[in-house]
């Protein structure tokens, strides 16, 4: 069987750390997209693996997902989840199976709401779904391109989302700097989806807010 890569071998290739640090150059947006969020989806992913009871292989997988999901991005921004699928395909030929390459190229390719599946089965992407967007913290801010306009949008105001096995349920905590954020319609709607995701794995939640 074929097993000659892992999510740590990934980020230790030249190739790929070039390629995230171009990346926030072309787009030169006031949120990182490069390796600092890379580093972020992989935290969160671990985080929701372990909360989530997911098995050690689809951990494995959705990893090397986290690892590869945004490399798209230096070739076509609007496209970079089917651009992304594309390189991971060939970035991995030989180096996974043809089955799992198949699951983080589909985890890949519906990364972003848009374009994801409701009705997948594919645990590793209804993982690479959430941790990525988990990741509306203000660490994720370049502070050298942030606006007085930045500072008023609601992930401006997340310290870090977390998940938390609490009882038979699962917490969603948030830890912000603005307690009233939740207030937000938009705020809302991101934690429903968030609530949506962990019930595929048949799991109920609750939110925390908690204030730091």
């Amino acid at each position: 069987m074929k097993n000659k890569t892992n999510y740590k071998l990934i980020l230790k290739d030249k190739t790929i750390q070039n390629i995230y640090l171009e990346i926030n150059k072309k787009i030169n947006y006031v949120i990182d997209h490069g390796k600092l969020h890379v580093k972020h989806v992989i935290k969160n992913t671990k985080n929701i693996c372990k909360a989530l009871s997911v098995s050690e292989h689809n951990k494995r997988l959705a990893l090397i997902a986290a690892a590869l999901h945004d490399v798209g991005r230096l070739c076509d921004n609007k496209r970079h989840c089917l651009e992304g699928a594309k390189f991971a395909q060939d970035y991995l030929n030989r180096k996974l199976t043809e089955e799992d390459i198949l699951t983080i190229k589909d985890s890949i390719s519906h990364h972003a709401i848009k374009d994801f599946d409701f009705n997948s089965s594919n645990d590793v992407a209804w993982v690479l779904l959430l941790a990525d967007k988990m990741d509306n913290v203000r660490s994720r801010y370049i502070k050298k391109l942030i606006t007085d306009k930045d500072k008023e949008r609601i992930s401006y105001f997340i310290k870090k989302i977390v998940l938390k096995k609490f009882s038979d349920k699962v917490a969603i905590k948030v830890y912000v700097y603005k307690k009233d954020i939740i207030k937000d319609e938009k705020l809302q709607k991101t934690f429903d989806l968030y609530k949506t995701i962990i019930s595929h794995f048949k799991k109920d939640s609750i939110l925390k807010i908690i204030k730091v």
